[in-house]
């Protein structure tokens, strides 16, 4: 993959220029083919762009790194690191191997009598070592001040060990200066491991030193809470070991090494090496953790059978079951780590890159080939060479990999089906909805037909009725309310005149044949 920068969204002969012989022959070798593309987020990788910033802080709030597995994110620090920032770093990487040099040098040869060193190259080895710490101190000083606050600095572990490292250096050469050879020992001697530490951080700016130097900081991180519940059962099996040998009624009785020189009567006893203070019983206790015991010494404690008994017990409990233990979480870990080691080194040389912007100046950072406003991207296509890795990415990435390939193919299966499906089920819905249709105008026009046909048998009936009765008198109109008494006193009249309408018109029907015959076809009543 290759990167460059661009002010235009739409550059035009921008890959032309930019690998245009320098002789002027603009003929072009033949090779893989590749493909031009854009990061369709405009400025995504300027100046004032906190998209690295704000990925790096959720990363190490989740503890999950997947994200910088994405194209985006890794193209992004790519022409970050390409551009300037791997120029600086090898810069401070080489400043660094120079002072841990000259430091290493400087405390071997001062006042050394066996190598014979002049005082005078103790001096110039002196001043080249602080005049590189200074420079390291600016550094971290330029650091300290553009973060957000004194203690978020120095929660990242590599900010708390350059300081270790510095601080210790400074505090041992001013011993030295001062004349306090005995206490700049000490000193020096504390900041050599740091000082060498520190160089780790710049191995993770190479990809595979990098993926180790996570792995290891994933390690001692993921075994954390394990080495608390370690560490309180040493202690309590370490100070039950010291009381059995530092009672009133222990026996004492240790054997003798023989007189310290020949012809003398003081001999030396043979103590049980750790016993004699509870801090020294602790590293007794350590070292029982690495096998180095002897079982003749117990004869020396209060009681021989209780730290036996004791001692088989932190043997089983201790160096077979916890010990193990640690291996095994140490491994999870491992193939954790390694499933997602290339995400691990992006986060770490992210975190490079973020460092160093921080200390660039405001010119600098006024660079528009350093910050552009748009990521221009050639990416090799499908199936050209070289666009597969053998390298070995742990068991579980392997395996990863290989169900990730089956899942594509399955996938790619199942979505030309559910295409297939698809299609035909809008093709049924198509002609259901027709149907639909149909149905409805149907049911509409036999609607209408019903309503006729109900129209036209109204009339019917109305003149079929009048035909039948043509001198038949206006009906009487409705008759008022009566009440209760009134009901009592004329229901008996109303029922024989309703009886004798029925019988008139029973009469009428019988004597006129068409109005039966109507009353037959149901023209009439």
């Amino acid at each position: 993959v290759i990167v460059t920068g661009s002010n235009d969204r739409v550059p035009h002969g921008l890959w032309m220029r930019k690998f245009k012989r320098s002789d002027g022959d603009e003929s072009m070798e033949q090779g893989n083919r590749v493909e031009a593309k854009l990061i369709p987020i405009k400025g995504i990788g300027a100046k004032d762009s906190d998209f690295l910033r704000a990925l790096c802080d959720a990363a190490n709030e989740t503890g999950k790194y997947g994200a910088f597995e994405n194209e985006v994110v890794k193209t992004v620090i790519q022409h970050k690191w390409e551009t300037y920032i791997r120029r600086m770093f090898m810069k401070s990487l080489y400043l660094d191997i120079a002072m841990v040099l000259f430091l290493t040098l400087d405390v071997l040869f001062y006042k050394n009598d066996y190598v014979g060193t002049p005082d005078i190259v103790s001096t110039i080895l002196s001043i080249i070592t602080l005049a590189l710490w200074m420079y390291f101190a600016r550094d971290e000083f330029n650091q300290l001040r553009v973060a957000k606050t004194f203690w978020d600095h120095f929660l990242d572990f590599w900010n708390l060990l350059d300081a270790a490292s510095l601080s210790t250096i400074l505090v041992a050469y001013i011993l030295r200066f001062i004349g306090e050879d005995k206490w700049s020992i000490p000193w020096f001697a504390i900041s050599l491991p740091f000082a060498y530490l520190n160089t780790l951080y710049f191995m993770q700016g190479f990809e595979e030193s990098g993926q180790l130097v996570r792995m290891i900081l994933g390690i001692l991180t993921g075994i954390g809470s394990f080495m608390i519940i370690l560490l309180v059962c040493m202690i309590g099996f370490a100070f039950a070991f010291y009381i059995l040998y530092n009672a009133d009624g222990a026996a004492g009785n240790y054997d003798s090494a023989g007189p310290v020189i020949s012809g003398s009567e003081a001999p030396v006893v043979d103590e049980p090496y750790g016993m004699d203070t509870p801090f020294m019983s602790l590293f007794a206790g350590f070292l029982l953790l690495l096998g180095d015991f002897n079982v003749d010494e117990f004869d020396a404690s209060l009681s021989y059978g209780l730290t036996l008994t004791l001692f088989v017990i932190f043997m089983f409990f201790i160096n077979i079951v916890m010990l193990n233990l640690l291996i095994a979480i140490m491994g999870d870990i491992f193939d954790r780590i390694q499933e997602n080691a290339k995400a691990e080194f992006m986060f770490a040389r992210a975190g490079i890159v973020l460092e160093f912007e921080a200390m660039m100046s405001a010119s600098a950072k006024g660079n528009k080939d350093w910050f552009p406003t748009w990521l221009q991207v050639l990416v090799p296509t499908q199936g050209a060479e070289g666009t597969e890795t053998t390298d070995w990415v742990g068991r579980v990435r392997a395996l990863k990999e290989s169900l990730d390939r089956v899942r594509a193919e399955v996938t790619e299966d199942v979505q030309e089906t559910k295409t297939i499906l698809n299609k035909e089920l809008q093709e049924s819905k198509t002609k259901i909805n027709a149907l639909t249709e149909m149905l409805e105008e149907n049911e509409r026009a036999n609607q209408k037909l019903y309503n006729m046909m109900e129209a036209m048998i109204a009339k019917f009936n109305l003149a079929a009725k009048v035909q039948a009765v043509p001198n038949a008198p206006p009906p009487p109109p409705p008759k008022s309310p009566r009440s209760d008494d009134d009901e009592g006193m004329f229901s008996d009249d109303d029922d024989d005149d309703d009886d004798d309408d029925s019988e008139d018109e029973d009469v009428e029907q019988r004597r006129d044949p068409n109005v039966r015959k109507k009353t037959l076809f149901g023209f009439g009543k």
